[in-house]
């Protein structure tokens, strides 16, 4: 297993941007945060309506977006859209919040897939729903997520925050009467404490393959962080893919290539023990030997 970093300044960029500062306007610093997912399995929709997003700090109240928008988390996996985006008076912010109006699920059950939807959603859902999805007390003060190091220092600069919903987690809890229960588990880390992994595999002579293979990361508790397509563009054998926004925290990781059958092939070496690194590109290669 070999390992290499770049430069992480090409991801940022896509979010960094400059504005001109008028002298005479109190002090204020430009704050984007920008949505991720990590999905889950056996979820086949999931989305939420955000319906308000705000800073709380040591001066009050600052919003950042009020216009209601709903959000296809499954869409987000491995990328990234930008929630809200603000000028912000300067100073310390302990928390950001987002007020959620609503959310539906499409799941994979026993009889089939079922929807679960909270109360106002039932017709963005389809109309017939499986039961409901029950949901904490976030509607009102708005879900409350911790910040990188405990608060956000806005200090006339640019800052990036990636909210991570995390799919798998979020829903995945049945109630006795058969409804679900949605309970967010959401991290934020400001965009230069993320990381990007590549993984390289390199197809061996004889290795007969059939059909796309795949990649799936995994982070230290078993929940998957994605699967993705390898590609090899310059037909060389060697295929590639890259998870970015991955919080280096929830590692290390470990990595499964697949067939677009669903099968698992044997690769060398055959446990990856990947450690991200904030602000860096971080590539692991392995070699495939054979096929199942």
């Amino acid at each position: 297993m070999s390992s290499s970093f770049i430069s992480f300044t090409a991801i940022a960029a896509l979010f960094l941007g400059t504005a001109a500062c008028d002298q005479d306007a109190p002090p204020t610093g430009r704050v984007q945060i920008a949505l991720t997912d990590a999905p889950g399995d056996g979820i086949r929709a999931a989305f939420v309506q955000v319906g308000e997003v705000y800073l709380q700090g040591e001066g009050g109240r600052v919003t950042l977006r009020e216009t209601p928008v709903l959000v296809d988390l499954l869409t987000l996996s491995n990328s990234a859209m930008i929630l809200a985006e603000a000028d912000v008076p300067t100073g310390a912010y302990q928390q950001l919040r987002l007020v959620i109006d609503g959310a539906w699920v499409e799941v994979e059950g026993e009889a089939g897939f079922e929807v679960y939807a909270t109360p106002g959603f039932e017709a963005a859902a389809g109309g017939e729903i499986t039961g409901h999805l029950k949901t904490p007390s976030w509607s009102a003060s708005g879900l409350k997520l911790a910040l990188p190091d405990g608060r956000l220092e806005v200090d006339g600069d640019q800052r990036v925050l990636i909210v991570d919903f995390d799919v798998a987690e979020s829903f995945q809890t049945a109630t006795g009467d058969g409804d679900w229960v949605m309970a967010p588990i959401v991290a934020v880390n400001e965009i230069g404490l993320t990381t990007s992994i590549v993984i390289e595999a390199h197809v061996g002579i004889g290795v007969a393959l059939d059909g796309p293979i795949q990649v799936e990361l995994i982070d230290r508790e078993g929940f998957t962080e994605g699967t993705l397509e390898l590609s090899d563009p310059d037909g060389d054998g060697t295929f590639a893919a890259t998870f970015v926004y991955v919080d280096p925290a929830e590692g290390p990781f470990s990595a499964r290539v697949l067939t677009a059958g669903g099968l698992e092939l044997t690769t060398a070496p055959t446990t990856i023990a990947i450690v991200g690194a904030s602000g860096q590109t971080v590539t692991y290669a392995v070699d495939v030997v054979l096929a199942p």
